[in-house]
């Protein structure tokens, strides 16, 4: 009697041992929604509106056969030239290279306090597997395109510094990223 009260022991506290020693798991599909949730949210709020180009974005994310993807649809207007553009653009999140820092914007397209940042997505080596599907609306006139490209820039406003986002959308994109790849990291 006393030997199988022991060895009942002995399995429970190695099954109780096991059970708290293990690495939790992350659920990768709610990681990047939740991500991409909080990414769109500061996304819409701090998209780039100023005098020359207006800008905004929406994000979402799906997922077809494992492989996720990054939907950004995107409308632009450029009011002195009345040209209004709409794009559905899909990229596939395991290509993208991990982002390093926010390019501050030109300044061709706004005075000096008011330029912003862009996000540069690009590909890893260049690859062209970004999708854009656009229409150009200029003058009445509708142009639609179709290609693939190998990056893409999302404008934010200069406004994002005031949240300290800068370094907080690096780490959101590089943690999608990595989300979409085998290995796992840390999440920010």
């Amino acid at each position: 009697m006393n030997y199988r009260k022991i060895t009942l022991f002995i399995t429970f506290t190695f099954v109780t041992f096991i059970a708290l020693c293990q690495e939790k798991k992350i659920d990768r599909d709610t990681e990047i929604f939740e991500t991409i949730l909080w990414l769109d949210s500061k996304i819409q709020k701090y998209q780039f509106n100023g005098p020359d180009l207006k800008c905004e974005y929406s994000l979402e994310y799906k997922k077809n056969d494992f492989i996720y993807f990054l939907i950004i649809n995107e409308t632009q207007y450029w009011p002195s030239d009345k040209l209004y553009s709409k794009s559905v653009i899909k990229i596939p999140l395991k290509d993208l290279q991990e982002i390093s820092y926010l390019r501050t914007r030109g300044g061709e397209w706004s005075k000096e306090n008011e330029r912003g940042y862009i996000i540069d997505l690009k590909t890893i080596n260049g690859k062209h597997s970004i999708k854009s599907n656009e229409t150009n609306y200029l003058w009445g006139q509708n142009k639609k395109t179709e290609e693939e490209k190998n990056d893409f820039y999302i404008n934010v406003k200069k406004s994002i510094d005031e949240e300290n986002l800068n370094e907080r959308f690096i780490k959101a994109f590089n943690y999608i990223i990595s989300l979409s790849k085998p290995n796992i990291k840390e999440k920010f």
